[in-house]
């Protein structure tokens, strides 16, 4: 797929309007996506039939939200791709309570935290948000075993979750950081968090209540 560059758009449109698989549509889709190719923008996907309902080429794969297909996690070469790529899903992971779904989902976002450099700190930030504000017990273990990065993320919190870089207003942001802080302190006065998550879920609090919302001109 990556060596497809010089296709034309009206011919793959034809083939795939043409085409009676719904999952090879899919996942040909899922490809040339991932490839980036510039004449995936002209296709006119609205006139092609995807069919409904989801679709699998292997078990135990990528789910691909977009396409609703569950592919080779091979093909995500980074976990920070396979976040990006099933954004709202795992979001809806990290809101609710479904233990084996977080301990599939977490390690994702983990490996993306710790493989990446800094920069992608503000693009996963919303990830980190989402388990602070429903699962904390989960986002304070994985910061107890690595307290090094957990030591850099906390200093850099103002700048990667705080700081309105035109998506989210000020306002928005102020009430996030009211959120996280009501549930770190409710997290803190029960009996669920070990000794070494509450002393994290403390010190993660003290941060929060020493910084200010940045704001981008």
């Amino acid at each position: 797929m990556e060596g497809l560059n010089n296709l034309r758009p009206d011919q793959v449109q034809t083939l795939l309007e043409t085409c009676t698989s719904v999952k090879v549509k899919r996942l040909f889709m899922v490809l040339a996506e991932k490839a980036g190719h510039s004449w995936v923008s002209y296709l006119d996907l609205g006139k092609v039939d995807f069919g409904s309902g989801k679709r699998s080429v292997v078990n135990g794969g990528a789910y691909v939200e977009k396409y609703q297909i569950t592919v080779p996690k091979e093909l995500f070469d980074t976990p920070f791709n396979y976040l990006m790529n099933n954004r709202h899903r795992i979001l809806e992971v990290f809101k609710g309570k479904d233990e084996k779904l977080l301990n599939t989902e977490i390690p994702f976002l983990l490996k993306a935290w710790i493989q990446r450099d800094g920069a992608v700190s503000v693009e996963i930030s919303e990830f980190f948000s989402q388990l602070l504000l429903y699962n904390p017990d989960y986002i304070m273990s994985v910061f107890s075993k690595y307290s090094v990065e957990f030591g850099a993320w906390l200093d850099s919190l103002e700048h990667s979750m705080f700081t309105n870089f035109g998506n989210e207003t000020p306002e928005h942001l102020t009430l996030l950081k009211e959120k996280i802080s009501a549930s770190l302190r409710a997290y803190i006065d029960t009996d669920q968090p070990s000794l070494e998550n509450k002393t994290i879920a403390e010190r993660t609090l003290k941060g929060l209540e020493g910084i200010s919302i940045g704001v981008i001109d």
